[in-house]
């Protein structure tokens, strides 16, 4: 019989003996389950991501080919997570996301609603997904505040890589709201847009705040067409990758206004008169190099067939009473009565028509040239009674502008103050006559369907509809 010392290792022994079972069991349910487990100082770390386009994890993203490239870099580890927990920099990424709307962009851009889903579960593979989607929403925010989501001008961009090493540089312990926010733009104007978004969404209150936050549609409350004008408005300035520089002339369409703007102060504001919606004044960048007093004014071909010649044809003293000047293919001026009007068309018109210089050129008597593929220009008006207006779009195309002659003082001499013997003179004596400036000035004409200016919000007209096809796409 065995003695009572022998029961006791006998006992040893076959505890021994179901602890390696035990083992061996688990070891077979961890190799069967569907990913992986690896125990690290007692957390579960994440495996590697699979280097699969082609794998579900990278279904549905908007910058596949990067999100590749960076977890490659990275030997496919996860990015956002310890073990199967958001990092506390995965945390601020979701948190960022869910704020996208005081950027004037939408959350559900950028997966969150997967992204909830998703973190409500334990389950191994759908933290890995959240990885990958918080990846891609990284690169995309970074690439929308830049350049704007719906910038057909970068849509061929396929791999920037500034987006990727600012997402390493996060990762690195760069904050992540500085770093996402440094490829806003610096405009002035988009700066006070986003402060006026702020504030309308921080009036809001319960459901109504929810629903805005969360991007939902929400057409009963009262702010909902305001806060659309605003974010589409900040997404036009983020198509504008040029810097405008310490001085400039700038033009707003939609407000009829003219501002010049010097070291970051409005230094001359101006009424304007802008393109009727048929014939809109296009936008553009440039560089207003000289001005004309007393100018030629040289009829665009499709205001003289379209609408003089069917005038002349009825009554040719037009000609004459308009002081038009009608000249053929090699500039010389002819007898507007040896013409035989009746037998030309609007296909078949071989003469340029040209207004003489004098106060009543539809020019006025300043003309700002800039180079520019419309035949565009910047000028006085003759019909100074129309500034009365609060409805400004009016001209075939052209910008007329209010003070004129203040502005050319102020580009010739450099001070609101001064004023330009030489202008003085020329205008004066009614002679023509080109000043070419010693500091050209940009002109920048833009579209603009609201702004906020020291606080106080605007909303303009949208003249040329521009808003409506933008907003559809937007949201």
């Amino acid at each position: 019989m065995p003695t009572l010392s022998t029961r006791y290792i006998l006992s040893g022994f076959l505890i021994i003996i179901l602890l390696n079972v035990g083992c061996r069991n688990s070891i077979r349910r961890s190799i069967v389950s569907s990913a992986p487990v690896v125990f690290h100082n007692e957390q579960a770390v994440l495996p590697i991501l699979p280097y699969d386009s082609a794998h579900q994890f990278y279904n549905g993203l908007t910058q596949q080919k990067l999100v590749l490239k960076f977890y490659a870099a990275r030997s496919n580890k996860p990015a956002w997570h310890n073990g199967q927990k958001l990092s506390i920099i995965g945390d601020s990424m979701v948190l960022f996301i869910e704020q996208m709307r005081y950027y004037g962009i939408l959350p559900k851009n950028y997966h969150w609603r997967e992204i909830e889903i998703n973190r409500q579960s334990d389950n191994q593979n759908n933290s890995l997904r959240n990885d990958v989607l918080l990846t891609d929403a990284f690169l995309s925010i970074a690439k929308d505040l830049r350049y704007g989501r719906l910038n057909t001008a970068v849509k061929t961009i396929q791999d920037d890589s500034t987006q990727v090493s600012l997402l390493e540089q996060v990762l690195g312990g760069y904050l992540l709201r500085t770093a996402l926010e440094s490829q806003e733009p610096q405009f002035e104007g988009y700066c006070e847009l986003k402060r006026a978004l702020k504030i309308l969404l921080d009036t809001l209150r319960g459901d109504d705040r929810i629903s805005f936050m969360a991007g939902l549609e929400n057409d009963s409350c009262l702010l909902t067409s305001k806060v659309q004008a605003i974010e589409i408005n900040m997404e036009r300035w983020r198509w504008d990758y040029l810097i405008l520089g310490d001085h400039y002339i700038f033009i707003n369409v939609p407000s009829f206004w003219l501002e010049v703007i010097s070291n970051n102060e409005v230094v001359l504001t101006s009424k304007v008169i802008v393109g009727k919606p048929q014939r809109q004044t296009p936008l553009l960048n440039s560089l207003v190099e000289c001005f004309t007093i007393y100018p030629y004014w040289h009829v665009p071909r499709k205001i003289a067939v379209e609408e003089y010649l069917p005038i002349i044809k009825k009554n040719t003293s037009f000609i004459t009473k308009n002081n038009f000047d009608v000249l053929d293919h090699k500039g010389n001026i002819l007898n507007p009565d040896s013409v035989e009007w009746k037998t030309f068309t609007r296909t078949n018109f071989p003469f340029l028509l040209r207004q003489r210089e004098g106060p009543e050129n539809s020019l006025g008597v300043l003309k700002f040239v800039f180079d520019n593929p419309y035949q565009v220009f910047l000028h006085d008006t003759n019909a100074k009674r129309l500034f009365k207006s609060n409805a400004r779009a009016l001209s075939h195309g052209c910008i007329r502008m209010e003070k004129a002659i203040e502005l050319a003082h102020y580009l010739a001499t450099g001070d609101l103050e001064k004023k330009s013997k030489i202008i003085e003179t020329y205008l004066k004596q009614r002679q023509r006559h080109t000043v070419n400036l010693l500091h050209p000035i940009p002109i920048h004409v833009r579209y603009f369907t609201c702004e906020s200016k020291g606080g106080v919000f605007f909303q303009y007209k949208d003249i040329y509809n521009m808003d409506q096809k933008l907003i559809s796409l937007f949201y």
